[in-house]
């Protein structure tokens, strides 16, 4: 076995210690101890949490899916027989894409408002649980006032990926 075998099944093993249940309480630990040291450095006191669902999406977005269905039903060339079933979610998501537009545009307005504080410590982050939706939504409107925001996302074996809109350090 040469070296770089060698690492690479202890690195797995590391690993594979880490995600089992004997230590959950190393993981709590980290979890705990990772954001308040990033938080230490960056100066960060005070958070403005946003919560709500992870599959809002914009009204653009709603717009535009729920189009395709409605073509993809007129067309005739749909053989799904949950076409109605789509097309009512599609319909309620562009009814609720609204508070994802309006939780973007007030993380925007909070930030653009926080970064007028002269003293750095007391400037007010925008947080989210880091995924898609309305966590989305609170750091997009952060990043498109150039601020940073934070994102506590979790593990989960499908779904969860960290939104493009937090900032890198503060991305746990």
């Amino acid at each position: 076995m040469n070296d770089t075998e060698f690492w690479r099944q202890k690195t797995y093993k590391n690993t594979e210690f880490l995600n089992s249940p004997e230590a959950r309480n190393i993981r709590i630990l980290c979890e705990l101890t990772a954001p308040k040291a990033q938080f230490e450095k960056n100066h960060i006191e005070n958070t403005i949490v946003f919560f709500g669902s992870a599959r809002s999406v914009s009204q653009v977005d709603a717009q535009k899916a729920l189009e395709a269905i409605k073509q993809e039903k007129q067309s005739g060339t749909s053989f799904d027989a949950n076409i109605d079933e789509r097309m009512a979610k599609a319909q309620a998501a562009l009814k609720l894409s609204k508070y994802y537009d309006h939780s973007a545009a007030l993380a925007r307005k909070l930030t653009e408002w926080s970064v007028t504080i002269p003293q750095k410590e007391k400037r007010f982050h925008i947080c989210s649980g880091g995924g898609p939706g309305m966590m989305e939504a609170a750091n997009l409107g952060a990043t498109q006032a150039n601020g940073e925001s934070i994102g506590f996302n979790i593990s989960l074996p499908f779904e969860q990926a960290p939104n493009p809109y937090q900032s890198h350090q503060l991305s746990f």
